[in-house]
């Protein structure tokens, strides 16, 4: 009974960790986008 719940933990912490690593790329390109935008080639 104790394997399914650690598959299950870690799962769930997988994805946790990518949502957050999502939302910090997410972040960077936003903010990295006005700079890009203010500079004319």
């Amino acid at each position: 009974m104790a394997r399914p719940w650690v598959v299950v933990f870690l799962l769930l912490l997988i994805g946790f960790t990518s949502q957050i690593e999502w939302k910090q790329q997410l972040g960077n390109e936003i903010e990295a986008s006005p700079n890009i935008s203010q500079n004319p080639l």
